[in-house]
């Protein structure tokens, strides 16, 4: 990464950049984007560009880890030690619309990012964040499972953790796969939501 930037005009010429480059990419696609059409797009100089970004990957990874924070930050607000104490639907409602909260074209992007952050080997940012959400999402989910349904502790509560955070980490990224077209967010979180309360009625029958 080059240049970090400090003034305004420097922050709207970088947006205007990761603009362009995310709009190439929903409509044209990876293979079609180059340095050239995002500066064309994005209203600034091929030079411009080059002092915010070596190349499109750098681009690519500013663009993904932007859409991770909006969601992280959406996670942190519905997810504190709040949610062992209230109603549990309650919970359970804010967490699954803070995972889908986010539009069709952030969803789309992030199908198409995270791949090519692999193709790339340009993953380690991308590992990291995941983990770090993981780390505080983790214990959370452990205490809120622990407290609505005390059975569970004979359980591996590692394993479902695991499981559930996995579950739901897929359902966001597979909304824009082509079998989830026509598939409101109001249907989906539905399922969800009886996909969670399955795990807190274990052992209760």
């Amino acid at each position: 990464m080059k240049r970090q930037p400090k003034s305004e005009k420097a922050k709207e010429t970088k947006a205007a950049i990761l603009e362009a480059t995310a709009h190439i990419l929903l409509k044209d696609g990876f293979e079609k984007l180059n340095t050239n059409h995002v500066a064309e797009k994005a209203g600034v100089s091929v030079g411009s560009l080059y002092q915010y970004y070596s190349n499109k990957e750098e681009m690519f990874d500013d663009l993904l880890m932007g859409l991770l924070e909006k969601r992280e930050a959406r996670l942190r607000a519905a997810m504190d030690l709040t949610m062992i104490t209230e109603p549990t639907e309650k919970t359970l409602e804010k967490v699954i619309d803070a995972l889908l909260e986010s539009d069709e074209n952030d969803t789309r992007l992030e199908f198409y990012l995270v791949p090519l952050m692999f193709r790339a080997n340009n993953e380690k940012r991308l590992l990291q964040r995941a983990q770090r959400m993981e780390e505080f999402t983790r214990p959370l989910i452990k205490a809120f499972l622990a407290v609505k349904n005390p059975r569970l502790l004979k359980r591996d509560m590692d394993v479902m953790t695991f499981v559930l955070i996995q579950a739901l980490r897929g359902v966001v990224l597979g909304q824009s796969l082509p079998q989830a077209r026509g598939l409101t967010k109001k249907k989906i979180k539905e399922e969800l939501l009886l996909l969670l309360r399955s795990y807190l009625d274990v052992g209760r029958s």
